[in-house]
């Protein structure tokens, strides 16, 4: 009987031998895989955010000009209820520089009506906090947002609208 005890296996020897290092091993494996997908990742795709920056103009640099659209006169009738407010105001475009001539040419040949027929429809849906407001914020960036749509690529940055009135009727 005294050998008995010494041919059972103790506690420590139940315990399969390096079960704990096991998981610590599968661990760090996961978390290397994951710094290596990190790392190709973001070599991957930092050159693109670096050719993107280097590719546009920024704002406060970028040579601007402006081409004349147009000067309209129309009438709303959503902005007062039961009265009309005849507009009149003088369109100009701020455009890049170096596509000036090229809009310009659109603006005055190939979109001429689609582009007036754009601006009046915003000209007739303005509400009357877009004509109150003494900068003209929203109206504006509408009309800028329409020509972009008619001339179909973001070239115009900002609509200046000039010797505008808004007469009720």
């Amino acid at each position: 009987m005294a050998d008995a005890p010494e041919d059972a296996p103790s506690d420590d020897e139940k315990k399969a031998p390096g079960k704990l290092g096991g998981a610590a091993k599968i661990a760090g494996l996961v978390l290397t895989v994951m710094l290596v997908e990190a790392g190709v990742l973001y070599v991957l795709l930092a050159p693109e955010e670096v050719v993107a920056e280097e590719q546009l103009p920024d704002a406060a640099t970028e040579e601007l000009a402006e081409v004349a659209v147009d000067a309209f006169t129309t009438t709303n009738a959503r902005a007062i209820p039961g009265r009309l407010v005849h507009l009149t105001f003088r369109l100009t475009a701020v455009v890049p520089a170096h596509r000036a001539e090229e809009i310009k040419e659109s603006v005055g040949g190939a979109f001429q009506a689609r582009i007036r027929q754009s601006v009046l429809e915003v000209a007739r849906a303005a509400t009357s906090d877009d004509l109150d407001d003494p900068r003209l914020r929203g109206f504006k960036g509408d009309l800028a947002d329409a020509m972009n749509t008619v001339l179909r690529e973001d070239v115009v940055r900002t609509a200046v609208v000039s010797e505008f009135k808004a007469l009720e009727q």
